[in-house]
């Protein structure tokens, strides 16, 4: 489910949610983190980079936690209003939504709307490639590893509406 389906149906979004949501889902965020310096460290240029070390560290967190929203995801997803994961895909990454799993490492999903270059169609990955996931419950952003890693480097503004979107915490407490 893209951001703009979700803004068609009766939630109460505030427009910090919305905001943020629009900017992480059609890759803008991550053109702005580009800017900044913080691509995904795979594409790293200068190795050792506190901002860079930041990213890789959020992805690692990110994996080590993929289980467990997989685990809670085949479960019904507790009534999320959107889940997704971000993989890479050639030389950049892309954010997939509407998460299946399909065996016991692959998971399927359509790409989120506004990300150019790919087809509207199904794509499959595997769990190995992803480098972040999130979902969304009653308005708050769970997840979104890299975001949470990103926020020292992006404009104040872009920040703070981040931050009211953001859970405190990646993790829902009792995971």
């Amino acid at each position: 489910m893209s951001i703009l389906s979700l803004l068609g149906k009766p939630l109460v979004w505030g427009a910090a949610a919305a905001a943020v949501l629009l900017l992480e889902q059609t890759g803008h965020l991550g053109a702005v983190m580009q800017q900044v310096g913080l691509g995904s460290p795979a594409h790293a240029a200068v190795a050792g980079d506190p901002a860079q070390d930041r990213i890789a560290q959020a992805e690692r967190d990110a994996q080590s936690t993929l289980p467990r929203f997989v685990a809670e995801l085949t479960r019904g997803g507790q009534a999320w209003d959107l889940n997704a994961v971000r993989v890479r895909v050639g030389s950049g990454d892309v954010w997939i939504e509407n998460i299946a799993l399909i065996g016991n490492d692959m998971l399927r999903g359509m790409p989120s709307a506004g990300q150019e270059g790919l087809p509207n169609a199904p794509m499959q990955v595997a769990m190995a490639d992803v480098i972040d996931w999130a979902f969304v419950k009653n308005g708050q952003g769970y997840g979104y590893y890299t975001v949470h890693a990103s926020l020292e480097a992006l404009p104040p503004a872009q920040a703070a509406v981040a931050r009211s979107f953001l859970a405190d915490r990646p993790l829902p407490q009792g995971w």
